[in-house]
């Protein structure tokens, strides 16, 4: 996941695979706990910046 761009303007930008990926990590029951919220945090953020739609 290190392809991850934040751009000046504070849009970021996730790859599909990179999406798809964080989305797997933050449903996952078996995932430490540390790892889903980050997952969450960083699909929040991109979703709030405008680069993803759910």
């Amino acid at each position: 996941m290190g392809s991850i761009i934040l751009s000046m303007e504070g849009t970021m930008k996730l790859t599909q695979s990179e999406r798809l990926e964080l989305q797997r990590q933050a449903g996952t029951r078996n995932a430490c706990a540390d790892v889903a919220r980050h997952a969450r945090l960083i699909l929040l953020l991109a979703w709030q910046s405008g680069s993803l739609a759910f």
